[in-house]
């Protein structure tokens, strides 16, 4: 199992890199761009390599420690998730650090069960590998996931 996540870290992370440079050239990335940098890389394993169960593995394993432990980020073969964890960090700064952190912990689960919910429509037909338009769909509903506003409440009785 960990060596499949090595195994296609080092073809994301290259990917990755190559967008966060083209950001960084064109400007300030925001949470749009962010999440594109680390999601599209992920979307053209299925169109451009013909990686098709990649997600519905990741949403399988998402608890493991190979995925989810912090110290992973310090590697040298997520420099690029790195970097783009800390950008949104800072990019959230409105939220509260609790909410922030959360929100932040919670994205790798909603993203893994996005990409899976991807591949199978996309073996079903109903959507095509390459479609930009379903893959920023994806990023919309993640940057929604990350900066929905915070709403007070009543307690609940």
């Amino acid at each position: 199992m960990l060596a499949v996540v090595e195994h296609r870290l080092a073809t994301l992370e290259v990917r990755r890199l190559e967008l966060l440079a083209e950001q960084s050239g064109a400007g300030a990335a925001g949470v749009h761009e962010l999440l594109e940098a680390l999601v599209i890389p992920m979307l053209e394993l299925g169109d451009r390599h013909g990686i098709n169960h990649y997600g519905r593995f990741l949403e399988q394993i998402h608890t493991h420690p190979a995925v989810t432990d912090a110290a992973n980020l310090e590697s040298a073969r997520r420099t690029s998730v790195r970097v783009i964890m800390r950008q949104l960090q800072a990019e959230l700064t409105d939220l509260p650090k609790r909410l922030r952190l959360r929100r932040l912990r919670a994205l790798p689960t909603v993203l893994f069960a996005l990409l899976a919910d991807h591949e199978r429509a996309v073996e079903a037909g109903r959507v095509a590998a390459g479609d930009v338009a379903a893959w920023g769909e994806i990023v919309d509903m993640l940057a929604g996931v990350l900066t929905a506003p915070v709403v007070e409440r009543a307690p609940i009785r």
